[in-house]
């Protein structure tokens, strides 16, 4: 059973990695440049990763290093937003888009919810001292399909702290 599920992890892993070298080339040649360049500092960051591990990533590890990436622009686009800079604020904007389509869907705020009350039934949570193992296992078991600030904020909410 373990080795069916490594073994699907590498395939999982195998096609993402030559999806997004496909869009790198259909880039290259329909002249998008920012698409290139975004993609290419994604399987950078992969390889990086990679190396760090000193291994093959799993799903999850690449759906962290997507999310990571994409986190790190939103927290740009904020900031850019706050210097007044509404040029860097749309380039970041189109990067998060493009790196976007490599997540799985995103969950709807009632999903989140439910997933939420989910976590709270089944670890026992009863308050805010519970906040970081239910957001830990909320981040690990919906990763890259929910916004951990918004989650954060709900969590806060159910546990009442």
């Amino acid at each position: 059973m373990i080795l069916i599920k490594i073994f699907f992890s590498y395939m999982w892993r195998f096609q993402m990695l030559e999806k997004i070298k496909e869009d790198v080339k259909n880039a290259m040649k329909s002249g998008d440049k920012l698409k290139v360049t975004t993609l290419r500092m994604l399987l950078s960051d992969i390889h990086k990763k990679e190396i760090d591990k000193r291994g093959v990533l799993t799903e999850q590890e690449i759906l962290g290093v997507v999310s990571k990436s994409i986190k790190s622009r939103k927290d740009s686009i904020e900031e850019f937003k706050r210097g007044g800079r509404e040029d860097l604020v749309q380039k970041e904007t189109k990067e998060v888009e493009i790196l976007n389509v490599y997540l799985p869907k995103a969950l709807s705020k009632e999903e989140i919810i439910k997933g939420i009350e989910d976590i709270i039934k089944e670890t026992g949570a009863a308050g805010g001292r519970d906040f970081g193992r239910v957001m830990k296992e909320m981040m690990t078991r919906y990763q890259g399909q929910v916004d951990g600030k918004e989650t954060s904020e709900l969590i806060k909410q159910k546990l009442g702290g």
